[in-house]
């Protein structure tokens, strides 16, 4: 039987502000191990984010400060993109907490956005809020059909529902 000093591998790593040991298999040289990151998710340690989508960035940053100089959702770190193509592409790469998205935008528009979740991430779909201002039948369609968390583009005490809205979701 072979000596366990000999067999596994074990290392310390301050992960997330928690001490975490890990003990491994050694492996040979010529396989590639898995990476931290995979093991790190495995164990539900993760970088809390928020994506927020909309081709104006002015309103980009809006949500952003809104957000920011909230008290509780300081821990949150906040990721931007132009159009739901973008979105799509870090949601691909990486896990939100919640997505805040705009309606009209070039190339993947917000319905095409809340649909490719509900396609490739329907335990997120939930987690999806429609930031606009309704202008056409077919964005008034999308939310009657769909029924996103909803918030009217600069209507009165739109910063405070949004708000209200993360608090809701993250259950902050």
């Amino acid at each position: 039987m072979e000596n366990s000093k000999e067999k596994y591998d074990a290392e310390l790593m301050d992960v997330g502000g928690k001490k975490i040991l890990l003990i491994h298999d050694r492996i040979p040289t010529d396989l590639q191990p898995v990476p931290l990151i995979d093991w790190v998710k495995d164990l539900g340690i993760v970088e809390k984010k928020i994506l927020i989508v909309d081709d104006n960035e002015m309103m980009r940053r809006l949500n952003a400060d809104i957000i920011k100089h909230s008290d509780k959702f300081q821990e949150y770190k906040l990721e931007l993109a132009s159009d739901g193509s973008k979105a799509i592409e870090l949601m691909k790469q990486n896990d939100y907490c919640v997505v805040i998205s705009d309606y009209e935008m070039p190339l993947v528009d917000g319905a095409g956005l809340h649909k490719w979740m509900r396609e490739n991430l329907p335990q997120k779909v939930s987690t999806y809020v429609l930031v606009a201002s309704l202008r056409s039948q077919e964005s008034l369609n999308f939310v009657e059909n769909y029924k996103p968390r909803f918030i009217a583009k600069g209507a009165g005490g739109s910063n405070d529902l949004l708000l209200k809205n993360l608090e809701e979701i993250l259950k902050a």
